[in-house]
């Protein structure tokens, strides 16, 4: 949108008034003209920064300029309703796609290969799960558990960094399904989300009723004093389970969240949604780590990683992590070989560091039998030269 009433060296000062009215007039033409060709526009906001950025803070007010002060999106038999500052992914057929890998690695049987899958007593995943949502495994490296039909419904799901209830909802729509497919009644699996949003809070409180999904709850405040609090006043009973579904900004994870989930033998799977690789590899070092005085609980092992295109024809992706809590055993296995690892390194490192002294000794021994030889053959000289 073309700025003609603001001279070219004003554009860094803020605009008057009349300037600002007809900026908006501007814009408003420009996307009916673009509506009457097939483009559709549902919304139009005006955010006013006066400060330097690529974007606007969160914080500042919005004005209406065209339409509702929301927009609709669908992800199959869920809608969702979404204010301009809420998060909510812009590719929505890549969305149904996250979430169907989010839904199949969180209430999916994991089946080891010392197991029998005959005797484990699932229910069956519900008809719309199709095989996108298991991308295959490496045939040159296969892993020693695989991906059925089975499910193995947790007790709780924790949706950290929910955001309008995108994923969760998803996730507790499949539940409802199967639980009234197989037993009928109330749904006795609960879905906590937490955002630090109270708008976006207050939007998936919203969806989930319109969505009728009565086991959606959610708090708002910062992911890591809600999901501390939630758990310390949580009553769980024998052999609870919990999952994690974690989506978080590209800054990752505050420390004290992956302590948290670490700290509570209740969560036995995570499922980390990443933007960002790089924090990605941080957290995920953090879950994986040996227990010590700052890091405590049982470390989680990865499993599976997938990535996403979310964003077609650019170099953003997403990528998912399934995390399983270790078991005890593979726990001491692991740390009894990085032991016995460590040892080794250090065992060659001073075996290699004797060698080197060993051999400057041996140079400095040359060094000195061909000192004295040239000593010999001086006084030689010497003498040859008297003669």
């Amino acid at each position: 949108v073309s700025v003609e009433s603001v001279p070219k060296e004003d554009h860094n000062k803020l605009l008057e008034e009349p300037d600002m009215a007809k900026l908006k007039g501007q814009i408003i033409h420009h996307f009916e003209e673009h509506n009457k060709n097939g483009f559709k526009v549902e919304n139009l906001q005006w955010q006013v920064y006066t400060g330097a950025g690529d974007c606007a803070l969160s914080n500042l007010p919005f004005v209406q300029l065209w339409g509702q002060d929301f927009v609709t999106e669908n992800i199959p038999s869920l809608n969702f309703k979404i204010s301009p500052n809420a998060f909510f992914r812009t590719n929505t057929l890549a969305t149904e796609a996250l979430c169907r890998v989010v839904r199949a690695w969180a209430l999916t049987k994991i089946v080891y290969k010392e197991e029998n899958p005959q005797q484990q007593e699932n229910q069956q995943l519900s008809s719309d799960a199709g095989p996108s949502a298991q991308p295959a495994v490496p045939k040159e490296s296969p892993p020693p558990y695989t991906f059925g039909t089975k499910l193995d419904l947790p007790n709780q799901i924790f949706d950290i960094y929910c955001g309008v209830g995108t994923i969760g909802q998803f996730l507790a729509k499949e539940i409802a399904v199967i639980h009234n497919q197989n037993r009928g009644g109330a749904v006795p699996i609960l879905v906590v989300g937490l955002d630090v949003s109270e708008k976006a809070v207050r939007e998936a409180i919203e969806n989930g009723k319109k969505n009728g999904l009565p086991n959606c709850e959610y708090t708002s405040g910062k992911a890591e004093e809600t999901l501390v609090d939630q758990l310390r006043a949580a009553r769980f009973k024998p052999g609870h389970r919990c999952v994690a579904v974690i989506d978080p900004p590209a800054t990752g994870l505050n420390i004290a969240v992956v302590k948290a989930i670490r700290e509570c033998p209740q969560f036995t799977r995570v499922v980390y949604v990443s933007c960002n690789p790089h924090s990605l590899v941080k957290d995920l070092a953090q879950f994986a780590k040996a227990q010590s005085n700052h890091m405590a609980g049982i470390p989680f092992k990865p499993l599976r990683a997938v990535a996403v295109d979310t964003s077609p024809g650019t170099e953003n992706f997403e990528v998912i992590v399934l995390l399983e809590r270790a078991k005890q055993g593979d726990y001491s296995e692991a740390v009894s070989e990085r032991l016995k690892n460590r040892k080794k390194f250090f065992k060659n490192k001073r075996k290699k560091a004797k060698d080197k002294k060993k051999g400057n000794n041996n140079n400095n021994d040359d060094k000195k039998e061909n000192s004295n030889d040239d000593e010999i053959n001086e006084s030689s000289n010497d003498e040859k030269s008297v003669n």
